[in-house]
């Protein structure tokens, strides 16, 4: 049975993605051998679902078509930060999302409807944010977080999200590649 590998985000605009890939290009000439994101492939997830058989597409997308039928646009700003799980010892550095009512409703409503196709539920609580690097030892984590604590880059950004987006995405030895299966905008 074919899977697609399949998250549900909201997409950051192009200027933003301009500004953290200066932040990104400056500690990658400072760390170099990690593994950077693209920042032309980031996003907001809301939820992440993995492999999903084929005929299970199309009811997550009425799911999420209704769900963006009952939410209007609202504001994200990016600002800060972090790293999983610590940052002083990093696997994953990310820069933070603040988590507003509308994106903390958003992603409890996706998550209720999703479980009801048999998607569990996280247990994890919900940590918005964008991801831009992992270390993959411990060297590497050591390095990184000696560096953040010398240069914290700085940014605090706001913007409106209009609507999510269920992506596919596909693993490749240069990074993940990203295809929008449906594009869901919001009530406006």
């Amino acid at each position: 049975m074919e899977r697609i590998r399949t998250f549900i985000a909201i997409e950051i605009p192009e200027d933003i993605k301009k500004k953290i890939a200066s932040i990104v290009d400056n500690l990658k000439d400072r760390l170099p051998g990690l593994s950077w994101v693209r920042p032309a492939t980031l996003h907001v997830t809301v939820k992440f679902l993995g492999g999903v058989e084929k005929e299970r597409i199309e009811p997550i997308k009425e799911i999420l078509e209704r769900i963006g039928s009952e939410t209007r646009p609202f504001e994200l700003t990016i600002a800060g930060m972090g790293g999983f799980p610590s940052l002083r010892m990093p696997r994953v550095l990310w820069i933070g999302i603040e988590i507003s009512q509308e994106l903390a409703e958003l992603h409890r409503k996706v998550t209720q409807e999703i479980s009801g196709l048999g998607f569990e539920e996280e247990k994890r609580p919900f940590r918005p944010h964008l991801t831009i690097c992992r270390a993959r030892d411990e060297a590497q984590r050591r390095r990184l977080s000696r560096e953040l604590a010398r240069f914290e880059p700085a940014i605090c950004e706001t913007f409106v999200a209009e609507g999510i987006i269920l992506f596919k995405s596909e693993l490749n030895p240069g990074g993940a590649i990203h295809t929008p299966l449906r594009h869901i905008h919001f009530k406006h």
